[in-house]
């Protein structure tokens, strides 16, 4: 919910500040125009203008600079819980969710649209106006040269808006923050990385936004260092965004503000304390203290700053370029910071916060699922050392005289440790803080726990990170559920991704061998820009890194090859270990140049390729030899029948029919066999001779048979 708002029980949504710009000759004067819309249950206008003396009734009160009327608050103008001023115009919201506009009228900025009804927020920019309807859509009006009245398409769930001069934001109830219009200083450029927004502020050129811890995000234009947060702005409870200036109301009821001080526009009052709202305008602030009392300074040349001393009981106030305009009137409480919900790990410190406003005197009581909390009756409620027993519903009761308001219900969940999540005790893990990746039990894969990751956005993304020392074995198992090829669950360790899943992928595990030196595993889950499916999120499981670099282990031995003459052979070997690896191969125990690959491929073999082949495979930590593989090549032979010898016998000359000669060691692995019929065969006995590469056989028998078929058989 949004700081410097209201809400009822009765009404069911906030409602939410504006500002306003305008265009002084050729220079832009850009200012915050808009305040706290604070509900009320009657409110009734009267017109009146101080210095009247306002009554106890509520009334719709203006002052200040009067072109084009935009101070002759509207007759009959009743049961107004909202109001937003802009450079010349102002607006209205009524209970009934309708909005009035009055004042300048030269860009259509308050004929408001019929379409505008059941509007639960309003703001107003410089020549623009901006409501938001209780369907969470946004519709706007008025001024368009830059596009700060095109609302992007299939905007939804937005929960709050601002109006700057010419620019637009809107706060979508996941947290998250759109801007669109003018984007002249980057003013539209929203951090990527910003979530977890309660609140939103539009200025001149520049843009702010109210974070969930109390921290302060701005960006845009910064000549005068409002986008400039100073480090000591914290526990922040509402921001206001002027000209070139910003405003921020802490917790404890003071004022801080940066940027321009020409008219004294960032010059707290001295001892400003107990303020419940505050609203900047073009050069001036606004700040309602307790019981309805009011205080300002900054600019006052049209007596915009000049409050009447009988002024009180003030619940809403907004400023526009030169005018202010104000509800007074007794008030029943309304919530002006809602306590919002969390989920943390375990042992964590939760504070819940709520900023109330309404008549004195206000009483607290913080309840959890219902039950009222003892001793909780402070804006504050303080969790230390949160465990998941203390997970539930919280909600603050603020009462007055004048009634009661609950606040709406905030989530505490308490997650477990993300080391307990992930089976590692042995590392320390980070994660982005706006989208934490958190441990749960609902989806593992060893049936007890795993991490998940943070919810986000498009064109967002969620990271989970440890450190580990290498050289070293990571492995794990994870699991994804996403738009196919386009949002991503990777592994990214330094520059280099090693991993990388999408779509509809189940558990799944994976091992990476990590060099040495300190190296930072980054688990990373983004989307794009736009498209959701699935179930939108990555999971990870049974993390394991064991230190320390092992050597060569041989996985899959290289196995014997027969192969004919001329042909190719191929061994291949795979090894386990620490990467990277080297591989130098052999023939006979001596290394084949060139051969150090894990695959080795020969080609046009001969007989003399032949032999014994291994593989030595080394990495930083030792080397491992695989066993043997034979490589056998084979040669078909040629045969030669020599002329008859004297008495008529014969000799049989043969070799490899490629030419290449025959070796002494090949002697023994011939047979000769001769045959009579082509079907019976008989091996000779008689001794090979080894003749020139060739081998000779004398067959003495061959004068005893009238015919006589040889063949040579090769073992």
């Amino acid at each position: 919910m949004f700081p410097g708002t209201c809400v009822h029980r009765a009404f069911g949504r906030l409602l939410i500040s504006a500002h306003s710009a305008r265009i002084d000759g050729s220079a832009h004067r850009l200012f915050r125009a808009g305040l706290l819309l604070i509900l009320l249950h009657s409110i009734r206008a009267s017109g009146a203008v101080v210095p009247q003396t306002p009554g106890t009734v509520a009334s719709v009160l203006a002052w200040g600079q009067n072109v084009y009327g935009k101070t002759n608050v509207p007759a009959g103008l009743t049961q107004v819980v909202a109001l937003a001023a802009g450079f010349d115009h102002s607006l209205a919201l009524r209970l009934d969710g309708s909005v009035v506009g009055w004042g300048r009228n030269s860009e259509g900025q308050i004929t408001v649209p019929a379409s505008m009804t059941n509007v639960i927020g309003i703001a107003a920019g410089g020549y623009h106006s901006v409501a938001l309807k209780a369907d969470g859509t946004v519709g706007a009006w008025g001024y368009n040269q830059d596009g700060q009245c095109t609302v992007p398409a299939g905007l939804g769930n937005v929960a709050g808006v601002a109006a700057g001069g010419f620019h637009t934001i809107a706060l979508r109830s996941n947290s998250t923050v759109r801007a669109w219009g003018s984007n002249l200083y980057g003013q539209t450029n929203v951090p990527p990385d910003l979530s977890n927004v309660v609140a939103v502020a539009a200025g001149g050129h520049h843009s702010l936004a109210l974070k969930a811890d109390g921290t302060v995000v701005a960006w845009g234009r910064n000549d005068s260092g409002q986008t400039n947060v100073p480090p000591d702005v914290a526990d922040v409870a509402a921001i206001v965004a002027g000209h070139q200036h910003s405003v921020s109301l802490l917790s404890n009821g003071t004022v801080r503000a940066w940027g321009l001080n020409d008219r004294g526009q960032t010059s707290v009052p001295d001892g400003l304390s107990n303020v419940v709202a505050i609203a900047g305008v073009g050069y001036h602030v606004l700040a309602i203290k307790t019981g309805g009392g009011m205080v300002a300074w900054g600019d006052n040349l049209d007596g915009q700053c000049t409050i009447h001393p009988a002024l009180t009981n003030v619940a809403v106030a907004a400023g526009g370029w030169g005018h202010t305009l104000v509800v007074v009137g007794p008030q029943p409480p309304c919530l002006m910071l809602q306590p919002e919900s969390r989920t943390v790990y375990a042992g964590t410190s939760i504070v819940f916060r709520a900023v109330a406003a309404g008549s004195l005197p206000l009483s607290y009581q913080w309840q959890r699922d219902e039950t009222n909390l003892p001793g909780a009756t402070e804006t504050k409620l303080t969790l230390s050392n949160a465990q998941q027993s203390d997970s539930g519903i919280f909600q603050i009761v603020v009462t007055n005289p004048y009634g009661s308001v609950t606040s709406a219900p905030a989530t505490l969940i308490v997650r477990m440790p993300l080391d307990h999540a992930l089976n590692t005790t042995n590392l320390s893990w980070s994660t982005s803080t706006g989208a934490p990746w958190l441990g749960q039990r609902n989806v593992t894969h060893d049936a007890t726990a795993a991490a998940q990751s943070g919810s986000i956005g498009h064109n967002q993304q969620t990271v989970l990170q440890t450190t580990v020392t290498g050289p070293g074995t990571l492995s794990f198992w994870w699991k994804v559920s996403s738009e196919a090829g386009n949002d991503t669950l990777k592994l990214q360790v330094g520059a280099s991704v090693l991993a990388t899943i999408s779509g509809e992928v189940d558990w799944r595990p994976e091992t990476f061998y990590l060099t040495a030196g300190t190296k930072q595993p980054r688990w990373i889950y983004s989307k794009n820009a736009s498209v959701t499916s699935g179930e939108d999120a990555g999971w990870l499981d049974q993390v394991s890194y064991v230190p320390g670099g092992t050597p060569p282990m041989i996985l899959s031995q290289p196995t014997s090859v027969s192969v004919l003459a001329g042909a190719s052979a191929t061994f291949s070997v795979t090894a386990g270990g620490t990467p990277p690896f080297s591989y130098q191969w052999q023939k006979e125990e001596t290394n084949i140049a060139s051969a150090t690959n894990s695959l080795l491929v020969l080609t046009n073999l001969h007989r003399h390729d032949s032999g014994i082949l291994a593989v030595v495979v080394t990495n930083a930590y030792g080397s491992a030899l695989s066993s043997n593989a034979t490589l056998t090549v084979r040669a078909p032979q040629r045969l030669l029948l020599l002329p008859p010898r004297p008495g008529g016998s014969f000799d049989l000359l043969f070799g490899d029919a490629d030419g290449s000669p025959l070796l002494p060691g090949d002697v023994a692995n011939f047979e000769v066999r001769a045959s009579t019929n082509l079907v019976d065969w008989l091996s000779l006995p008689y001794e090979l001779t080894l003749t020139n590469g060739s081998l000779l056989l004398q067959d003495p028998e061959s004068t005893n048979v009238p015919v006589r078929f040889y063949r040579v058989i090769e073992r």
